[in-house]
């Protein structure tokens, strides 16, 4: 079945625009942020103020940090995309009674498991309240945890066509320099992999710090701990790339950057590259998901109860496993549980169906467009994204591009092998 590419021609006039004239948060979002006073404060107070408690250890080792889920619909072999494809749709018109069966499973198999005593995290509303506090008891690694007290969330202008009202933009940021001294280096900023969210990066990110660099784990629109509240129009790869945009002028100060893509993420880097060049110093693209165009094109009924098995723990640990090339599923549960928390937020559904119904990226035919230096990093025991069938393609249209290999490491080496990966992005950004 043909790929349908999303259509631009709603955003032909704004793709560039930033609204100049400030507008009022609504009430909700005030209470979201913890305001009590006018919403236009400076970045760093706007950052949400979560209460750092101790958290307890956890004794068992953990090999994984976290899921980022990329490929919920690619579950299928990836040497046939059309068989790939029409499986996915098998798949999602038996996603209701695939979750019935997997969820009797699951308790069978995982329901009971030593408890370990843990400080709670749950905060008032503006804090983690947009979380459900069952879900997050669930989650025992530690370092988990911490990444999530650390979340941040701050209003980001978009035009009207994107939404009439400011949308609160969760991310993690590490810096390394002291209080009140000046970056001198570009930051570093994270783009998660498909239906993530910000944990991806919370390995990465320390060893970054440890580097000197400043790093910024974003949420993408739609995915992630960023609102998704009634007013936002849409939710397709142009929307997030405005939406992005919008925040790097906003909350960075247009400063240019260093631009992070893991999978899906590399097909947004990409797009957000050729879009805008100047804001891209350099660019770094983890297992891309570059020449797989577009989301099957499903009827809205369909694609709703396919978000329903994008939601089920049984899919997202067999992805997990699958992404960490790692067969055990107690040693990636942590994981899979981080790495699903967003879809748990309100109206998660609604944005999932706009991103699948708009066709999704389409990045093919552009990738040798990219005039940015850039490194491209894989694993070199991917089951997702197959390097001998992809990694070829990407060579003969970035001939310039840098390539390193990450070993003993699946489609998710910033996760599975950090220092490895963080090394090589380290000694790629410090060459002039």
């Amino acid at each position: 079945m043909p790929f349908v590419s999303p259509s631009t021609s709603m955003f032909a006039s704004s793709r560039s625009h930033i609204l100049s004239t400030p507008r009022t948060l609504t009430t909700s979002q005030q209470a979201s942020l913890g305001a009590t006073s006018s919403p236009n404060r400076n970045y760093d107070s706007l950052a949400t103020n979560v209460a750092r408690q101790p958290i307890a250890t956890h004794a068992t080792k953990l090999r994984c940090w976290v899921t980022p889920n990329d490929h919920c619909h690619k579950v299928v072999a990836n040497d046939n995309q059309g068989f790939f494809f029409h499986g996915l749709a098998m798949l999602f018109g038996l996603a209701t009674f695939l979750v019935i069966i997997a969820s009797t499973f699951w308790r069978k198999q995982f329901g009971h498991r030593d408890e370990v005593a843990l400080t709670p995290l749950v905060g008032e509303k503006g804090n983690l309240g947009y979380l459900p506090a069952d879900a997050i008891a669930e989650i025992q690694e530690v370092a988990g945890r911490r990444a999530l007290s650390q979340i941040s969330r701050v209003p980001v202008e978009v035009p009207q066509d994107v939404s009439s009202e400011p949308i609160l933009t969760s991310f993690l940021h590490s810096t390394s320099q002291a209080k009140g001294e000046e970056h001198t280096e570009a930051p570093v900023v994270l783009l998660h992999g498909f239906d993530s969210n910000c944990l991806e990066w919370r390995a990465i990110q320390p060893l970054l710090k440890n580097h000197g660099f400043q790093s910024y784990a974003f949420d993408i629109l739609g995915w992630g701990f960023t609102e998704r509240h009634p007013e936002i129009q849409d939710y397709s790869p142009e929307a997030k790339r405005i939406h992005f945009y919008n925040f790097w002028k906003q909350h960075l100060g247009s400063q240019p950057m260093i631009l992070v893509g893991a999978s899906i993420g590399g097909a947004m880097a990409i797009d957000f590259a050729l879009e805008h060049p100047e804001a891209v110093e350099k660019l770094v693209l983890v297992a891309p998901q570059c020449f797989v165009d577009g989301v099957p094109p499903l009827p809205g009924p369909l694609a709703k109860v396919g978000i329903q098995a994008l939601k089920s723990k049984w899919l997202r640990m067999q992805v997990t496993k699958q992404a960490y090339n790692i067969p055990d599923a107690e040693e990636v549960r942590d994981a899979m549980l981080l790495g699903r928390l967003h879809c748990l937020m309100d109206r998660y559904d609604e944005s999932a169906v706009s991103f699948i119904q708009s066709g999704g990226y389409s990045v093919s035919k552009k990738v040798s467009q990219v005039s940015q230096p850039t490194l491209v990093l894989w694993g070199r025991q991917d089951q997702i994204l197959a390097p001998e069938k992809y990694l070829d393609q990407l060579k003969a249209r970035l001939p310039n591009a840098e390539y390193v290999w990450i070993e003993d490491s699946g489609h998710v080496p910033h996760c599975i092998q950090p220092e490895a990966w963080a090394d090589a992005v380290v000694q790629f950004l410090r060459k002039p």
